[in-house]
């Protein structure tokens, strides 16, 4: 539920459709204030909103507890209106399919999840739209970004895209400003900023950086060394450079394994697993490869999830292949397997594109992910290594910054290997008509 309403009189009414239906969100520009001691924000955002069809009345957003101090659209004020299910923001008047408008929102408080604190650092997780105005659920709505963070000096940062610039900001801050020019999803926006401990590695004109609140640079070095290796072999795969040819890992504590858009959380638990074992590198290749399949090339809407979940975990098995050979690739098989498995013994062997409930975020994660691995390697098998892995390497390229559906991954992988698919995608992926 948002936080207080101070635009005038509050109506409640039912949210009719989900947060973000009817419009296309093109560009957000957002500062920060985080208040480390607080654990809090102040911001401000200006949404380039354009509308998908005539008589769009309002602009809804998903819902959060940020505090909404004002609200315009374009210099006019737009009353919040709170619904069941949606932050509402009420148009002067209805827009006609393609007018665009720029909602203007100040904002403050405490976010209910979204943001971690550290001693002197902020970090975001997965709930975007908790931090900032957006709606989660709209992962087809892809926008360019411009995120200016105003933190204590000497702060280190890492925003959406290219620090554009470092500059004075009021009260002794210092602005901090990213500017992502390429369209993502709203849910992979994020920052993390703080006293950061930093190392940087440069190779063939690639730029990784690892930050840690707690961990020297040494230490990040060491955690963060199979890097450079995987983005070399996911470039090859996807026939695409590295997004900016940089990369961000922000080192935290906990089991946290996130990616975002030009960086990734990890957490300590989670890459302990690798320093006892080399092979257990599954979480830094699984978030890296994000950054092309998920971030870069995205699913239309949650239906077909799978497209982000399931190439990039098929993708960690083919590195492992890559760098320990063909039996940790069997061994990542047989995990899927065992996860699938636990599906069907709950009555779940649902399609990769089934859109209903699941009853829990484990057998979601044994359809999207699992099942959606052991479907690739499946359509490995039967079409050929050089059909398979060009077809991959044509869908991502062409698809690069677009929003992608099932029929997309099965064009694709038809020119590739010159044969009709349709029974395969019918049994695994949604069921034939």
């Amino acid at each position: 539920m948002a936080g207080a309403a101070v635009l005038g009189a509050t109506v409640v009414v039912g949210a009719a459709e989900p947060p973000g239906a009817g419009q296309d969100v093109e560009h957000y520009e957002v500062t920060l204030r985080p208040d480390f001691e607080a654990h809090a924000l102040a911001g401000r955002t200006a949404i380039t909103v354009r509308s998908r069809r005539d008589g769009l009345d309002a602009l809804t957003f998903t819902p959060n507890r940020l505090v909404i101090d004002a609200a315009t659209v374009d210099g006019r004020e737009a009353p919040l209106r709170e619904t069941a299910g949606a932050l509402t923001f009420a148009l002067p008047r209805p827009l006609r399919a393609g007018e665009a408008v720029t909602l203007s929102v100040a904002f403050h408080g405490v976010p209910a999840r979204g943001l971690v604190f550290g001693r002197r650092s902020v970090v975001t997780s997965y709930f975007t739209c908790e931090w900032m105005i957006c709606a989660q659920d709209q992962p087809g709505d892809k926008a360019t970004a411009t995120l200016a963070l105003e933190l204590p000096p000497g702060m280190t940062s890492v925003g959406p895209g290219r620090l554009a610039a470092r500059e004075k900001a009021p009260d002794g801050l210092e602005r901090h400003v990213w500017r992502e020019e390429q369209a993502y999803s709203s849910y992979v926006l994020g920052f993390a900023a703080g006293a950061f401990h930093v190392w940087h590695s440069r190779e063939r004109g690639r730029e990784l950086v690892a930050l840690s609140e707690d961990a020297p640079p040494a230490r990040l070095r060491v955690l963060f060394a199979p890097t450079a290796d995987m983005v070399r072999y996911f470039e090859r795969r996807a026939g695409l450079p590295l997004p900016h040819g940089r990369y961000v890992q922000v080192h935290v504590a906990g089991d946290e394994a996130q990616e975002a858009a030009t960086f990734s959380v990890l957490g300590q638990d989670v890459l302990a697993a690798r320093l006892a074992d080399p092979h257990e590198d599954w979480a830094i290749a699984h978030e890296l490869a994000h950054q092309w399949w998920g971030n870069l090339v995205t699913c239309s809407d949650w239906s077909q999830f799978w497209l982000n979940e399931g190439i990039t975990s098929f993708m960690v098995a083919a590195w492992k292949e890559e760098r320990w050979g063909r039996g940790a690739y069997e061994r990542e098989m047989d995990l899927f397997r065992r996860r699938r498995e636990g599906a069907v013994k709950a009555g779940l062997d649902v399609p990769l594109t089934y859109p209903g409930p699941y009853p829990s975020l484990a057998l979601r994660r044994a359809i999207t992910y699992s099942k959606a691995a052991l479907f690739l390697d499946l359509l490995r098998r039967t079409v050929g290594e050089e059909p398979f892995w060009r077809g991959l390497r044509d869908f991502t390229r062409a698809h690069a910054g677009k929003v992608v559906d099932s029929q997309d991954f099965r064009s694709a992988m038809e020119r590739a290997s010159g044969r009709d698919l349709g029974p395969l995608f019918g049994e695994w992926v949604t069921p034939l008509r």
